[in-house]
């Protein structure tokens, strides 16, 4: 009965509370490339030996440039429906007399505020059934995200502050001032002595400029306090809890990275910020028994940045801030320049390193799933959903952002694939090679759902259902398929 405690916000020695809201604008930037992705050969700019010795000065996603970008030959379409990334039919869309949908649908519509009463053993007559994780992980980020009424008021409550603060300095200055003309008259203040009063004997208005002085401190520590201040985890775990029910439907399981997840380019491995995985739980019970899992499946990407600006080069900006060149005053005061407004497009930053996160892994998956019939760390690798003798790959993933979810999907083709490992260029006179487009990456974003609109997540678990059956569609049809044949007469006394 006391589970829910734990959702309570701590307080301070001051008994204030520590939950600092994210009060600035939610802003998804995007990428556009600057020419379109064309080079079947992949040329580096000039004065580079090679494609490997280009990219094998990077250190940090933060290095990659856009020209790193338009070299990979890159193309980036956001709000993409999510029909056009399981091939342009609504036959993958749930249905409403899907029993296993209309649960889901049903528990996620349920209102917030009903879930907290259920939660909180207000209500009974709510169930709130496989999301109740989700609804309590939800319960920890709501506070940290107030509405746009309540960052308007705080806005003016703020405003209001700072006023009475700059009456409150005018004032101590206006006493100030007449404190030095009362030292210089005759009735200045003495001791029994006849002399003026030792530092450790100063009057009450000495005070109050020692305490004038150290506002600048305060106002530092007013920053600090107004920072945003959500756990990382939070987001971890509501992201988490809302993909894994859904996944429970369709015989796949969310699980840490077994793997650590590397991107292989030639002889360099490059560390990939991915979650979780998602993978395949094998029909044999015995290897499902044993913990052997088969895919990935999907991956799980999820950010923490909340803040972002446009510019051309983000790894000379940090470098800046870095040697504390680059003071908030200052660069308040200058104006952007042409570089930074060209970086805009349509009012949204460029973001080269979120893109790039997101490239690296969903290659790095696509390397794993290359790796057929390889098993390691008790993870089986396998394309599922791949279409049998295809050249292409489809890679999917759901990406996070402030509070909200979108799909990612990048269509690669096993030549790159090839080149990214050996650096050799494939044959030119083979039939899909002269059909061309296969040195294209071609990623694909749904919109963003947030997770705090019943309507929005439910439609955003209504894609990943879409996407889950479409990469699950050759699996489970048969209880002979993937089981070995002294384990088949186990499974078929289970079944019935």
């Amino acid at each position: 009965m006391f589970g829910n405690w734990s959702s309570l916000p701590t307080t301070g020695p001051d008994g204030g509370s520590q939950i600092y809201k994210y009060k600035g604008p939610l802003i998804f930037p995007g990428y556009n490339p600057s020419s379109p992705p064309s080079d079947p050969s992949f040329t580096i700019p000039p004065g580079e030996r090679s494609f490997y010795s280009y990219f094998a000065k990077i250190r940090r996603a933060t290095d990659v440039t856009r020209q790193h970008l338009d070299v990979l030959n890159v193309s980036v379409s956001h709000n993409v429906p999510v029909t056009d990334l399981v091939g342009g039919g609504t036959e993958w869309l749930p249905e409403d007399d899907d029993k296993i949908w209309s649960e889901r649908q049903t528990e996620l519509l349920i209102e917030n505020h009903v879930a907290n009463e259920v939660m909180a053993r207000l209500r009974r007559d709510v169930k709130l059934g496989h999301m109740y994780k989700f609804f309590q992980c939800l319960e920890m980020v709501l506070p940290y995200y107030g509405t746009p009424e309540e960052c308007a008021a705080a806005e003016m409550e703020k405003e209001k502050e700072r006023e009475q603060q700059q009456q409150q300095q005018r004032k101590q200055e206006e006493e100030r001032g007449n404190d030095k003309m009362d030292i210089d008259s005759a009735d200045s203040p003495s001791n029994d002595n006849g002399k003026r009063p030792a530092s450790g004997e100063a009057s009450g208005s000495h005070h109050t400029a020692k305490k004038d002085r150290a506002s600048p401190e305060s106002e530092l520590q007013e920053k600090k306090e107004d920072k945003f201040s959500m756990p990382e985890r939070f987001r971890d775990d509501l992201v988490k809890n809302f993909v894994e029910p859904i996944c429970w439907g369709h015989g796949v399981r969310v699980y840490p990275p077994r793997p650590a997840p590397k991107f292989h380019l030639q002889c360099s491995k490059f560390s990939t910020h991915l979650n979780y995985h998602i993978h395949l739980t094998p029909m044999d019970p015995q290897e499902a028994r044993s913990g052997l899992v088969d895919g990935p499946v999907l991956g799980i990407q999820i950010r923490h940045e909340h803040a972002f600006r446009a510019l051309s080069d983000p790894a000379a900006a940090i470098k800046k801030r870095r040697k504390k060149l680059m003071a908030a005053a200052l660069a308040a005061k200058m104006p952007p320049t042409p570089e930074e407004e060209a970086a805009h497009v349509d009012g949204t930053p460029q973001d080269v390193v979120g893109t790039t996160r997101e490239i690296v892994a969903l290659l790095s998956m696509a390397q794993l799933r290359a790796k057929e019939g390889i098993t390691e760390r008790k993870v089986r690798f396998r394309a599922i959903g791949k279409e049998d003798g295809s050249y292409w790959e489809d890679v999917f993933m759901v990406t996070s952002l402030h509070h909200h979810i979108s799909i990612s999907h990048l269509r690669v083709s096993k030549p790159y694939l090839r080149f990214l490992k050996t650096g050799k260029l494939p044959n030119k006179e083979h039939l899909f090679i002269r059909e061309g487009g296969w040195e294209k990456l071609e990623l694909q974003k749904t919109r963003y759902w947030s997770l705090l609109d019943p309507k929005e997540r439910a439609e955003g678990a209504r894609a990943l259902v879409a996407v889950l059956k479409w990469l699950t569609r050759k699996e489970g049809k048969g209880l002979g398929k993937h089981i070995p044949p002294h384990s088949l007469v186990f499974v078929l006394v289970i079944y019935t």
